[in-house]
């Protein structure tokens, strides 16, 4: 009887893990369709986004703040409305073959290419060339990176940014060959129209003239964080805190950024955890979930939130930011494991008991997700991300297909467990 009671928990308990499981590949499905635009600022991508999230909570039975679970603050955005790209009369895919710079002022240009390699000098033909698009490779060349010397008169021209600030007496108009295609966004444009194309789409020698069209304008308008509460089961204002973006980068004219890894994962995981305590509240500690808009904008929400909390920053004992959370594989980033060493360990502890990940490393507090401004204002906290599987971040790959999900359960439960042991 006894071994039947067993396979009985044992069967029910791998059944509920396959159905959070499932409800969370859902999640992640929904918030990275089509309708929901990159979950951007074209289109209302982040208020379609925002309003599935509050429409989970109110589902989940997750309490809203004065009956709004919103909290808007105004942002700004430099929007790439529309991009076509020719070179040698062949029109290239894109988002598949190119991407534009997130800072780029509309422009339109049916001239020659002047290739300037790496960039790293003012070419005597520049100045007397009909050629009035640029084309630059991005990075240093490696004679420069494995010799000291060289990479010290060099450095200061790593950055694409640096390379236009040289040669824009010049030309407007940049083209910069790229490994990788990684979108981003920046809130205004600045005089020039920069286009990043893959290194391996046209040889070289082959770049010969250019039509190109890019057209962006500013969005301003107010955005969302999405806030919930779980209160403890005895009164008290003390609460951890679990927070995640829900934003990505939207689109680009006609294609846009599903955004699976960064961040649908991290939603669909705080989801899974805010139902859990919903069912299991904690004893001495109120559960408040937070999904910002604005990350990819610069930490806009998370930001905001700080400078208005609806719940006082003292009363925070320790905040929980997840992002990329899809994978696993190869362990978990604990971003402010190096400040909060007592809780890094107590996390770490419960992760050998539980062999739920390969291994936690930690890293300080850095400028790299929302959980930067709660711990450079006296709150305690981490930000996890998980490591392994695709490599796809900020492009077009980013798919609900390409997203393994491969230790969602077992992060769950080391989740569950170090939140539980902190309360």
């Amino acid at each position: 009887m006894k071994k039947y009671l067993f396979f009985l928990l044992l069967f029910s308990s791998s059944l509920t893990q396959n159905n959070e499981l499932e409800r969370a590949k859902k999640d992640v499905a929904t918030l990275c369709t089509k309708k929901m635009a990159g979950r951007g600022y074209q289109n209302e991508g982040h208020v379609k986004a925002a309003k599935f999230i509050q429409k989970r909570f109110k589902n989940l039975g997750i309490q809203a703040i004065n009956n709004d679970y919103n909290q808007l603050f105004p942002i700004q955005i430099n929007s790439i409305e529309s991009a076509t790209l020719k070179i040698n009369g062949k029109k290239l895919q894109h988002g598949r073959d190119y991407i534009i710079a997130p800072n780029s002022h509309s422009g339109s240009n049916e001239r020659c290419i002047l290739n300037l390699n790496y960039g790293l000098e003012i070419d005597k033909k520049e100045a007397h060339s009909e050629c009035n698009t640029l084309l630059i490779k991005s990075g240093l060349p490696e004679n420069i990176t494995t010799n000291d010397s060289l990479l010290n008169i060099y450095k200061f021209l790593k950055s694409d940014e640096a390379k236009i600030n040289l040669h824009k007496k010049h030309s407007k108009y940049f083209i910069f060959q790229k490994n990788k295609l990684t979108a981003s966004l920046e809130n205004e444009a600045d005089e020039n129209t920069v286009i990043n194309i893959l290194d391996s789409v046209i040889k070289d020698e082959d770049f010969q003239n250019v039509d190109l069209k890019v057209t962006t304008k500013t969005i301003t308008t107010n955005s969302q964080n999405i806030i919930g509460f779980i209160p403890a089961i005895n009164k008290t204002d003390s609460c951890i805190v679990l927070t995640g973006h829900y934003d990505h980068l939207g689109t680009q004219g006609s294609i846009y950024f599903p955004g699976a890894n960064d961040n649908a994962s991290g939603i669909a995981t705080l989801l899974a955890l805010g139902k859990y305590f919903k069912n299991k509240p904690l004893q001495n500690t109120n559960i408040v979930l937070m999904a910002f808009s604005g990350e990819e904008a610069g930490l806009i929400g998370s930001k905001y939130y700080v400078e208005h909390p609806l719940f006082p920053l003292k009363n925070i004992k320790f905040l929980i930011n997840m992002d990329l959370m899809g994978n696993g594989t190869e362990g978990i980033m604990v971003v402010g494991g190096n400040e909060f060493q007592k809780e890094w360990k107590l996390l770490d502890t419960i992760n050998k008991q539980l062999r739920s990940v390969p291994v936690i490393k930690s890293r300080p507090n850095a400028p790299n997700s929302d959980h930067y401004f709660f711990l450079k204002n006296g709150v305690k906290g981490f930000f996890i991300y998980t490591m392994g599987g695709p490599p796809h971040y900020h492009d077009i790959d980013d798919t609900p297909k390409n997203l393994l999900f491969s230790k969602f359960n077992e992060v769950q439960s080391l989740m569950r467990t170090f939140i539980e042991k902190l309360d």
